[in-house]
């Protein structure tokens, strides 16, 4: 693309890349949302289609894994709000789908915090495996983390 056609589009790289952002963040919480939202059963079974869904995702395109968690360090300055916010978009969404399977009257700030947890923790995991650094393969990344969502459910104040 030209320079002139860029900014006919975007002001600078910095606005290209959040919306390159923006548009992957929301595939993925399309396809994440729309893998729980058909899963029938028990909790794991809703966990394991999410899970699977997010990791297969970023596998098809490890384009989108990087974007998400490696170039977005180097962009800094607005952008690290839109990061922010969409964590959290990402941890509604684990709430959300966990919400019906806890006991009733966990605290929504400690339902926040195993969410954003949860959510960093597997950004690390997947940085890594996609990075050549974690010898798993995509089930083996899925059952991980599906234990861990079921774990951190075990754990919720009853």
């Amino acid at each position: 693309v030209t320079d002139r056609y860029f900014y006919e589009s975007f002001d600078d790289r910095a606005e290209l890349f959040a919306a390159a952002f923006e548009r992957v963040v929301g595939e993925l919480l399309e396809v994440v949302g729309d893998a729980a939202r058909r899963a029938t059963g028990p909790p794991e079974a809703q966990a394991r289609a999410a899970v699977e869904a997010f990791v297969r995702a970023l596998t098809d395109d490890p384009g989108r894994a990087r974007l998400l968690f490696v170039e977005v360090g180097a962009v800094g300055g607005d952008i690290a709000r839109q990061v922010r916010a969409s964590t959290r978009r990402f941890a509604e969404l684990v709430a959300a789908v966990a919400r019906p399977h806890l006991a009733p009257g966990i605290p929504p700030h400690r339902l926040t915090m195993a969410a954003l947890s949860l959510i960093g923790a597997m950004g690390i995991v997947v940085l890594e495996w996609l990075g050549g650094d974690l010898d798993a393969t995509v089930d083996d990344i899925t059952d991980y983390f599906v234990d861990l969502l079921l774990a951190a459910g075990a754990a919720a104040p009853r």
